[in-house]
């Protein structure tokens, strides 16, 4: 999928006579819904990531780590022992001031379910992407939103994510909503876990 990146180069503005408005030229870019998450991780420059690996949402670590050492990025990665423990990683981050990212999917997110609430009840800004997957039942790994359907009523602010420029773009929206001084929210940015996460064999 085309996913459009903001660059740092020339303003298309400069190239407009007349145009007072400052633009930015933007690039079109190949990637899955993994991929476009890292790459809003890295653009947005969270100070933090507590993570633990679970399909379909493995590849936006691998992708970080990949940037990070190429020396794209210096947000620091915390692998938790699990997804409970990542979650609270995130957690105290978030509260310490830090821009906090954190992704899962499935049984990850079960597993860190019991903080979730305790996140949005302490207005804990942070940002956690779901590569939505059916709940094991059984042995399914198929898309579905049976795992988000489980954090509906945790307090957080969820946006759904059609493709990966959306899954781009709500990552920022997704900071600037939780940090807003009015919200002060946690807010989950969801998308199908292997139609949109993964890249699909042509």
């Amino acid at each position: 999928m085309e996913v459009s990146v903001a660059s740092n180069s020339q303003s298309l503005a400069a190239e407009t006579p007349g145009t007072e408005r400052h633009l930015i030229r933007q690039h079109a870019d190949f990637r899955n819904g993994n991929e476009a998450a890292a790459l809003a991780a890295r653009d947005i420059g969270f100070h933090l990531m507590g993570y633990f690996p679970i399909t379909p949402s493995t590849e936006v670590a691998e992708s970080l780590s990949e940037m990070q050492a190429e020396g794209a990025h210096d947000i620091v990665m915390v692998p938790g022992d699990g997804e409970h423990g990542a979650a609270g990683i995130c957690y105290g981050a978030a509260l310490g001031g830090g821009r906090v990212l954190n992704v899962t999917s499935s049984q990850g997110l079960l597993y860190a379910l019991e903080q979730l609430p305790v996140q949005a009840g302490t207005r804990a800004p942070m940002v956690l992407n779901i590569a939505t997957r059916t709940v094991s039942g059984p042995l399914d790994i198929r898309c579905d939103h049976s795992d988000l359907y489980f954090v509906l009523n945790t307090g957080w602010i969820i946006l759904l994510a059609r493709d990966p420029q959306a899954i781009y773009d709500l990552n920022f929206a997704a900071v600037r909503i939780g940090e807003h001084k009015d919200v002060r929210l946690p807010v989950m940015v969801a998308y199908d876990g292997f139609f949109t996460s993964c890249p699909a064999p042509l």
